[in-house]
């Protein structure tokens, strides 16, 4: 009873004691110990009422030299004896940080497998990777449940996703906390956890977390450095290790690409882009598949149109410019159940294809999307190129435990053309043991990819676990595993067989160096040993084209373990003098019963250096140069030295004249750096079919640089209408830009002058000088030069004013010697066709009227204008005279007979039956009169078989006959000429001769012929 009593007495001191004894400040932040920014400190009150917390910035430290910096709230204590007891935890106040970026140490860009690097290319997949540790300036700062630490992504790393995971101790399996992107806010937040928070109270916690990034291309420059604005959070500066500054490198595709493809993030979307025939060969009915793999859907709207065109490609730079007109317009995809089909039809440039897919899993994200571009030639297929891209995944470096990996894979169908394969394949994971850990099927559907997620990276006992992948066995193929977890389906050998194909790298025996035959031999041994072999066969078999294709096959094989050598023999291949290498003999699609032997043309490549530098007077010359041998314009082994010993020669002997796609090679060689007061220039001799030189000559530059002047003279072609003229400016230009000199030319030096002590070169070569006037108003200005000099003429011409209207005058006479004659209408006439208003002539108007502002051009043809007139008065004929100026009329009696005559005009092509589709529907004959026109026309066509007559036509003129003729309106493109039957009777003849049509040339053909 009385020790029951004491316990209630004891705890109602513990109670009284809350409210009665003073608070005791415990640790809190030290603002000074992280740097600049204090921790931003969020309290939570007890449960009890009555304590307030209060945030204390005075750091302690412990006896082991952690400094509690996490401002807490304050703890309420008891003091008895002088000492102080801390209360019961249920009753203490909590807090949280948000310790920004202080707690980083290094910061790097990484390629996707973790190695640090500071060049990559524009569409790289790349880790931009933190690591944090809670010690600063040597002192450990605690972290509690809840702190959060928060790091910005730089503005130059593009971010398409949000995504969350793990964040480990480094080295270690044990979890921190969690690591949460926002692509909005462009941050990576860790959230750490109660076991961060008690290692930290005990020893520095470090770890690390990183992200799946790719360059932002909206905020880069290809070829320049990117400074990245991330090495000031924390201590990353003072870090060697973090990447502060990036290099984009230019991407200059290979000048013998057929295919490329790549992809980018836009939102919810996928960018992605096909380059095709970047090597602008000519591709023959090239048919392009794209095949969509898993999670995304084809768009093809408004926003996200597909679109197809061609393309420049400039292959010492790799920019591609698009074509200002598009020989791809009007090409459509066609779209197929796993993707889409184009047909580009023969093609001898670059095309481009940029199309968008949806991202249908963007709440689930996956690690990769991929899509696989095939193109096609004649059917054929020619390249087959699989993309993947990566999203914005985070992730954090762990230990042994449960520190995880992933394995990612394709399934590659190497077997001929046709070959009917499974729909699906399973394939297996297995770990060291050969244990089948998990397994996945892939078919066409997934682009026969396969991936291994959250796989346990080390076992039990801490060893890594080195993953290896194989296949359930598929009926009719042989699977071949590869090192990066590939694996390769051929069909499956027949072991009872061998066979050997010689394959020639000649260019089809281009240079005729190809020998009829060689002899290939099979051996038990190494060492060329007979071997007995079944139903007799002969060791040693002769390969020709004509008899058996270059290949050989030998039967009657019962052991599939038995070990045979393949040789090639005589002549002796070790020799120099063969003009062919020797390939080693290889699997056939990686099966081992079919042989290839390999024999590729050889050639022999010598640069020589020339010194032109007078015997080395000036003792300029280096006793030593390099030289790089480069193949298609790729460097080719390792740079060798020329000197006076090897009297600055070297032969680069035996190299392969044609690459492994049978395309010859192009070399040459280059000084690695052109010797100091040196310019360098270079030549190539084909000394015979397989050897070549280089000279490459070194011409010592004075140090006095030649000069060189430009002359220029003024002409005016007006000086006898306008003897005096104002000063002009001349300007100076050097390869067409201004140099800023001038002169002026004016009469008081004769219009001559001279820009004199010109530099002659610049950088080693001649500089073009070329001079510009300031032109006068009202002149044209021409330029000339002598050959062979830098002496100008400028030329000035007036300026022909060239009007663009005209006026046009109709006189009406009468020919009968009356007087009192009634007024008259007549029509103006455009290219013979009547146009406006009629007007009167009479009496008033003088029989007289001038139509004005008339154009004169119509779309730069000229336009002939007349005039009829209409009615023509009973008892007369009106006959057109032309003048100057515009038509008279002239009207005069009509005889008295009645004799009348006709016309009869008939038009007749000569034209090849219209090839060149150049008739007109139809065409205008005007009559004339004894040469003068009488406003009369027909109009000839296919509806009147291009015939029509000319009736009622008066043969007598004031008693006189009257001679009739036509003339036809030109005709765009034909010759006229008329021919008379009779008088009543002509035909016009229209001749045009067709163009010819002549093939073009200069054009590289690539056929793909199916075998």
């Amino acid at each position: 009873m009385f020790k029951k009593g004491n316990n209630i007495f004891s705890l109602l001191v513990i109670i009284l004691s809350i409210f009665m004894t003073s608070t005791s400040n415990v640790v809190n932040a030290d603002s000074t110990s992280l740097g600049a920014s204090t921790p931003q400190t969020t309290a939570t009150t007890s449960k009890d009422s009555g304590t307030t917390g209060t945030e204390n910035t005075n750091g302690t430290t412990d006896a082991e030299g952690i400094t509690n910096t996490a401002p807490t709230s304050t703890e309420s204590t008891t003091d008895t004896d002088s000492s102080t007891s801390k209360i019961d935890d249920s009753t203490k106040q909590s807090s949280t940080t948000d310790w920004g970026n202080q707690l980083i140490t290094e910061v790097q860009l990484q390629d996707s497998t973790g190695n640090p690097l500071t060049e990559f290319h524009q569409n790289d997949n790349m880790r931009a990777y933190w690591e944090f540790s809670t010690a600063k300036n040597g002192k450990n700062n605690v972290i509690n449940k809840g702190d959060t630490m928060e790091v910005s992504v730089p503005k130059e790393i593009a971010l398409s996703n949000n995504d969350s995971a793990n964040v480990y101790q480094k080295g270690t399996s044990t979890i921190l906390g969690t690591a949460n992107l926002s692509k909005d806010n462009r941050t990576i937040t860790v959230t750490f956890n109660d076991t961060a928070a008690s290692l930290s109270k005990n020893s520095e916690v470090t770890g690390s977390f990183w992200v799946n990034v790719n360059w932002d291309v909206n905020n880069t420059t290809v070829g320049k450095d990117i400074d990245l604005d991330w090495t000031n959070q924390g201590s990353a500066q003072n870090n060697p290790g973090s990447t502060g500054t990036a290099n984009i490198k230019p991407s200059v595709p290979d000048a013998t690409e057929e295919l490329y493809k790549y992809g980018g993030f836009i939102d919810k979307t996928i960018q992605w882009t096909v380059r095709i025939n970047y090597a602008g060969d000519t591709i023959d009915n090239a048919v392009y598949k794209d095949f969509i793999g898993p999670n995304q859907t084809l768009l093809d709207d408004a926003e996200h149109p597909v679109k197809i065109y061609s393309a420049t490609a400039n292959h010492d730079t790799g920019e591609i410019t698009a074509d200002s007109n598009n020989l791809m317009a009007g090409k459509e995809i066609t779209k197929t159940n796993d993707g889409f089909t184009v047909d580009l039809g023969t093609i001898t440039h670059t095309v481009m294809i940029v199309y968008y897919t949806s991202v249908d899993n963007y709440d689930n994200l996956s690690n990769y999307y991929g899509n696989t571009g095939d193109l096609y030639s004649n059917k054929t297929e020619i390249q087959n190129v699989p993309v993947n891209i990566s999203t914005n995944k985070l992730g954090s470096d762990a230990g042994a435990g449960s520190a995880i990996t992933s394995i990612t894979g394709h399934k590659i169908w190497s077997v001929p053309a046709g070959t009917v394969i499974p729909s699906q394949v399973t394939i297996n994971l297995l770990d060291n043991n050969g244990t089948v850990v998990r397994h996945q099927n892939v078919s066409k559907d997934n682009d026969w990819f396969y991936e291994f997620n959250n796989l346990p990276k080390y076992d039990s006992n801490g060893t890594e676990i080195k993953y290896t992948v194989s296949e359930d066995a598929v009926k009719g193929f042989t699977g071949l595993p590869t090192g990066n977890h590939d694996i390769t389906n051929i069909l499956t050998p027949d072991t009872s067989t061998i066979k050997i194909t010689k394959i020639w790298h000649d260019g089809n025996n281009k240079y005729n160096m190809r020998p009829n035959s060689i002899k290939v031999g099979l051996y038990g041994d190494s060492n060329n040993k007979q071997t007995k072999l079944a139903n007799n066969q002969s060791n040693e078999a002769t390969l020709t084209a004509t008899d058996n294709n270059w290949s050989h096959t030998w039967t009657g094989f019962t052991n599939p373990t038995d070990i045979w050598y393949i040789s090639e023999l005589d002549p002796d291949q070790s020799s120099t003098n063969t003009p062919y290498i020797i390939s080693k003999t290889q699997d056939a699609l990686g099966n081992k019963y079919e042989k290839t032997i390999t024999n590729t043309l050889a050639t022999n490549f010598t640069v020589k250096k020339v010194w032109d530098d007078n015997n080395n007077t000036k003792k300029a010359r280096p006793d030593s140069i390099k030289i790089q041998l480069y193949a298609n314009d790729k460097t080719s082994g390792d740079p060798v030295t020329l000197d006076s010993t090897n009297g600055w020669t070297h032969s680069f002997s035996r190299l392969p004249k044609f690459d492994d796609n049978d395309k010859e090679i192009t070399y040459t060689a280059k000084e690695t750096s052109v010797p100091e007061g040196y310019s360098s220039t270079s030549s190539i001799k084909d000394s015979d079919t397989t050897h070549q030189t280089e000279t490459i000559t070194n011409t010592y530059k004075s140090t006095t640089p030649e000069t060189t002047q430009v002359k220029v003279n003024k002409v005016w072609k007006d000086t006898n209408t306008k003897p005096t003229h104002d000063p002009i400016t001349v300007h100076l230009l050097a390869d067409d830009k201004d140099t800023g000199k001038t002169v002026k030319l004016s009469d008081s030096n004769t219009w001559s002058d001279s820009f004199t002590n010109l530099d002659k070169q610049a950088n080693g070569k001649d500089i073009t000088y070329t001079v510009k006037e300031d032109t006068p108003t009202g002149y044209d200005s021409a330029i000339s030069k002598a050959d062979g000099t830098n002496d100008f003429t400028i030329t000035n011409t007036p300026t022909q004013t060239t009007p663009t209207t005209r006026s046009f005058t109709v006189k009406k006479v009468w020919a009968d010697g009356k007087t009192n004659h009634d007024a008259v209408e007549v029509y103006l006439t455009k290219n013979g066709t009547k146009t406006g208003e009629p007007v009167p002539l009479n009496k008033d108007n003088n029989w007289s009227y001038t139509w004005n502002d008339l154009a004169i051009n119509n779309d730069d043809k000229a336009i002939e204008y007349s005039a009829i007139e209409d009615p023509v008065p009973d008892g007369y004929v009106a006959n057109i005279d032309t003048t100057n100026d515009g038509v008279q009329i002239t009207n005069t009696a009509k005889p008295t007979t009645d004799e009348k005559t006709s016309l009869t005009v008939t038009k007749s092509w000569n034209d090849e039956d219209n090839k060149d589709k150049l008739q007109p529907s139809s065409v205008t004959v005007k009559l004339l009169a004894n040469d003068k026109d009488t406003g009369k026309s027909i109009t000839l066509n296919k509806g009147n078989n291009w015939t029509d007559t000319f009736k009622n036509l008066d043969k007598k003129d004031n008693d006189k006959d009257v001679t009739y003729s036509v003339k036809e309106n030109d005709v765009s493109g034909y010759e006229a000429s008329y021919k008379f039957t009779d008088s009543n009777h002509v035909t016009i003849i229209n001749t045009h001769t067709p163009k010819s049509v002549t093939p073009s040339d200069n054009k590289r053909t690539f056929t793909v012929v199916k075998k």
